[in-house]
């Protein structure tokens, strides 16, 4: 369930948390098809608390991390990572950590980390930190490390100008490969996508416990609840109308 400081960072410009970050994937990642069902989404809290625990808890967070089902089976896998340690950038002051996302292209052999900021480098201390990390992980899956995957640089051809819209990245990122686009290749409004999403989960935000709210008839309540619902599943059409008008006229 999202509580308030969730709410409160999607609509005041402040870094998204992972709840957030959850409920929108959740909400708009496409339905399965011939094109995307080889693709995998983790939690955005899965890397970070398979970093800090010890073996018999990363077992049972690997049965229960994908977001779509059956991630072993998968050549795909795109997975949000919150950086502890910030990447050095001129371009924005970051004020706490940073949202990534890392792709393995298992297939392929090939891993890729798509950072807004195009701030992580090949040999820096934070691509050998991810690289470790994501070779554990790989060990666990049965993948070979990372060391026999070849990674392949990404970048950001609009990237972010704040401190804080790196969880929005990760989420057109993802949403972006899920239906067959060039990751990071597009440019969007944050403040925009911030007010949609928020127009798309209102029938989440509206449910929420509210401690002293006022008790209405549930009948009057549940109508407001479906005329909310409503209101989010048109939000949810037009955004993803006008990300694919948006593709159709730069190509």
């Amino acid at each position: 369930p999202l509580d308030s400081d969730d709410i409160l960072s999607l609509v005041s410009n402040e870094q998204l948390t992972n709840n957030i970050v959850e409920a929108i994937l959740v909400r708009f990642l496409p339905a399965p098809t011939r094109s995307n069902r080889h693709i995998s989404v983790l939690k955005p809290t899965f890397l970070n608390n398979f970093q800090y625990s010890c073996p018999e808890r990363r077992v049972e967070l690997l049965r229960n991390s994908p977001i779509t089902a059956d991630s072993g089976r998968r050549k795909i896998f795109l997975i949000p990572y919150l950086l502890g340690e910030l990447p050095e950038s001129e371009e924005v002051n970051l004020v706490s950590g940073h949202w990534v996302l890392l792709v393995v292209c298992w297939g392929r052999g090939m891993w890729s980390i798509m950072d807004s900021l195009n701030a992580i480098q090949e040999g820096s201390s934070t691509w050998f930190q991810i690289g470790t990390l994501l070779g554990q992980l790989l060990r666990h899956w049965g993948i070979p490390p990372t060391g026999s995957f070849q990674f392949h640089p990404q970048e950001c051809k609009y990237p972010q100008r704040d401190g804080t819209s790196c969880g929005l990245y990760v989420i057109e990122h993802i949403l972006e490969v899920m239906e067959s686009e060039i990751p990071g290749k597009q440019q969007w409004d944050p403040t925009m996508r911030r007010r949609e999403y928020y127009d798309a989960l209102e029938d989440v935000v509206v449910q929420r416990s509210s401690p002293g709210a006022p008790k209405t008839d549930s009948m009057v309540a549940q109508t407001s609840l479906q005329r909310r619902a409503r209101k989010a599943r048109r939000a949810r059409v037009r955004i993803l109308r006008r990300r694919r008008a948006q593709v159709a006229a730069q190509t």
